[in-house]
């Protein structure tokens, strides 16, 4: 899965430690993972280990934009108020699945309030921020999951420091609403420093506040005769402060924190006072996020009574460090919060999934009667479903994969088309196109050369220009199996490079198209495949004793030179009818003037056209998936076109086989080429359904 997390400042601070751990964890799970904020200390440390992260530079908005339509996330999760907003203003325009933290409660603002933007899909990192945002911005409160914040307690574990004075630490931002706690340390030092003779106090963190604590610790200092004050500033690994602390006074993640590491806490922060956490006071701290919000405000004298109380209570000190871990232990683990945000990723896929038109939208010269195309349709939509059920088998639960549906296929044909199972979609409704475009979760083109413009250039603009539009929309596009070329024009070339340089994954059914890619410079993301039509392999048949031949009008001049001296029964077939069954019957009709035996098939059924095939002793063809449902029935075949991919097609059937040779065995040997080049196109379908997002709905192992 591809996750986006969205922040603002990434230095320290409890929001940015949230951030960490979850992009860590997704990352170790084995998700591809990228940061979008603005930077800092904590962006610099995932960097280092392997996550991507990404700055907004000076227009954030475009960044952002940019890497929606680039990378195609199958998750959005912002963590601020203000990536919040930027995703609603890009929403209308490109559609993705949207998840919302909320890490604290929203200060009264009308102006933020307006601006505000929450999805349908929201995590809260406590049960008060979720009755905060139900009530000041009426949210409803199913739209609402609480994730509790995921200490990494591998890390913040207990060990105890040889230092034998009685260490208070806090750890906390500095500035003016959260360095209350701080400042009456600084004032309470000189009263606790005559009860405790060892007492050291170590304050960490920086803000607008930090000088102003700084002074105070140096007049307690000055006060106390001896440095029992430290204020040492932000530091980025708080791990040996907590380790050494004999008590840890503050709030929120610091504090959870500190309980991981074995520490007993007292509670004590700008928004209120909860004491000691252990046994019942854990239940109220958990309602607000070991904030103590809506508790009354901390004092110099209830500070002082707890902690001489827990200086003098050796037992009090083992039950709350006993508790406080206990409690981490079992609701606070970076795993629990990143197995839990999983769960809310998966409810937003699922739900998407149902709203969106298609998983997948197949798209080529479907629909006018061109059995080559319908045979492509057919194998490749087949091919979808086949493997979408494989992967349903295979995932991590059997019930849990019968909850999914197979993933819904649509296409885009001429008005009036339709096909069993397929939703289809008018291809000549601009706003039908683009509304199937932008409401599916891949847009696959295959099923022939359809980006070439030997035949016509208005096709491979139309095609162009759809992979154009997907991108602009930020769906994800595939070319499935496909031929590439001939390209005549620098023009037509030039838009070509341009668009396909965007395609997320290309297979091509051939050598030469390969390498035309190669030429353009579209290495990346491409790979050599093979025909879909190649998957309508069936058992050899005997041959009935006629020829069946399927004629293009540029090509039957060869056709009447090639028969000429065959005494065999001659049977016409068209692939195309509007344009192939003209020519077969003016040939049929020269032939017949020299006393031969022919036949015109007018049929349009797959299912005739593959009888017709595995009854013949050749198939002479100039059209490429005649000759390759011959190739997979054990038929022999000759191609009699100039068109370079049947000569290549051809080549690639015949390679390796003597000459000359018994029907029987070279069925067995297109058998075997049948297997080897069917196995290139084995990912073709895991591409597609990968890029549709609709595997992300399945538990895998």
């Amino acid at each position: 899965m591809k996750i986006l997390l969205l922040a603002d400042h990434m230095e320290n601070g409890g929001a940015e430690t949230h951030i960490y751990e979850l992009s860590r964890f997704l990352f170790q799970k084995g998700h591809s993972v990228t940061i979008l904020s603005y930077g800092g200390k904590i962006a610099d440390l995932l960097a280092a280990q392997g996550i991507r992260t990404v700055p907004y530079g000076k227009a954030p908005l475009i960044t952002l934009w940019h890497i929606l339509r680039e990378q195609k996330p199958d998750i959005v999760h912002a963590h601020t108020r203000q990536s919040a907003f930027l995703c609603r203003l890009l929403l209308t325009a490109i559609p993705f699945p949207f998840v919302f933290t909320a890490h604290a409660h929203f200060a009264p603002d009308p102006i933020k309030d307006m601006l505000s933007f929450f999805p349908k899909h929201i995590i809260a990192v406590s049960p008060d921020i979720a009755k905060h945002l139900a009530q000041h911005f009426h949210i409803e409160p199913n739209q609402i999951s609480v994730i509790e914040n995921g200490i990494n307690n591998d890390a913040f574990c207990p060990k105890r420091d040889s230092n034998h004075c009685f260490n208070i630490v806090t750890v906390s931002r500095l500035d003016p609403d959260c360095s209350l706690t701080a400042s009456l340390l600084c004032q309470l030092a000189p009263t606790l420093s005559r009860e405790i003779p060892e007492l050291c106090i170590t304050i960490v963190g920086g803000g607008r506040a930090f000088n102003r604590i700084q002074k105070l610790a140096a007049k307690a200092n000055t006060v106390c005769g001896r440095a029992v004050v430290r204020a040492v500033g932000q530091k980025q690994n708080v791990i040996p402060y907590l380790q050494s602390a004999s008590l840890f006074i503050g709030v929120s993640r610091a504090a959870l924190e500190a309980m991981s590491c074995g520490i007993p806490v007292i509670l004590s922060g700008n928004e209120g006072y909860l004491g000691l956490a252990f046994g019942n006071t854990l239940a109220l701290a958990e309602e607000g996020n070991f904030c103590a919000r809506g508790h009354s405000k901390p004092t110099l004298k209830r500070l002082k009574r707890d902690i001489l109380s827990l200086f003098s209570d050796v037992s009090l000190v083992l039950r709350a460090s006993q508790d406080g871990r206990r409690q981490v232990l079992r609701y606070h683990t970076a795993e629990q919060m990143g197995e839990k945000t999983l769960q809310v990723y998966h409810r937003v896929l699922c739900d998407r999934q149902k709203a969106r038109a298609s998983d997948i939208l197949l798209c080529g010269y479907y629909g006018y009667g061109n059995l080559g195309d319908e045979l492509s349709l057919a194998a490749i939509s087949s091919h979808l479903l086949a493997k979408a059920a494989q992967i349903k088998q295979k995932s991590q639960s059997a019930c849990s994969a019968m909850l999914y549906p197979d993933p819904r296929l649509s296409v885009l044909v001429p008005s009036g088309r339709t096909y069993a199972g397929l939703d289809c979609v008018d291809r000549f409704d601009p706003c039908a196109v683009i509304q199937a475009i932008r409401g599916t979760g891949v847009l696959v083109l295959g099923g022939g050369s359809l980006l070439q413009n030997k035949t016509s250039t208005r096709s491979l603009l139309y095609y162009l220009t759809l992979l154009k539009i997907a991108h602009l929309l930020g769906t994800p596009t595939m070319l499935y199996g496909a031929g590439i070329g001939p390209i005549r024009g620098k023009l037509q070339l030039a838009l070509c490079k341009s668009v396909l340089r965007n395609v997320d994954q290309i297979s091509v059914r051939d050598k030469a198209s390969h390498a035309f890619l190669k030429l353009l410079g579209i290495t990346e993301k491409t790979r050599l495949s093979s025909d879909p039509v190649l998957f309508c392999h069936t058992a050899p048949t005997k041959g009935k004793g006629y020829l069946l031949a399927f004629v293009r009008t540029e090509e039957a001049r060869h056709f009447e030179a090639f028969f000429n001296n065959t005494k065999k029964p001659i049977l016409l077939a068209a692939m195309d009818k509007s344009k192939d069954l003209p020519a077969a019957r003016r040939l049929a009709n020269k032939l017949r003037k020299h006393g031969k035996c022919v036949g015109v098939y007018q049929g349009s059924s797959a299912r005739e056209l593959r009888r017709l095939i595995g009854g013949a002793e050749l198939v002479v063809s100039a059209r490429l998936h005649a000759l390759i449902l011959a190739f997979c029935m054990g038929v022999p075949f000759v191609g009699l076109s100039d068109d370079p991919k049947i000569t290549a097609f051809s080549k690639e059937a015949y390679r390796g086989c003597p000459r000359p040779v018994a029907r029987e065995t070279l069925a067995r040997h297109f058998q075997r080429r049948c297997e080897e080049m069917k196995a290139l196109a084995a990912e073709d379908d895991a591409y597609a359904l990968s890029l549709s997002g609709w595997e992300n709905l399945l538990d895998k192992e």
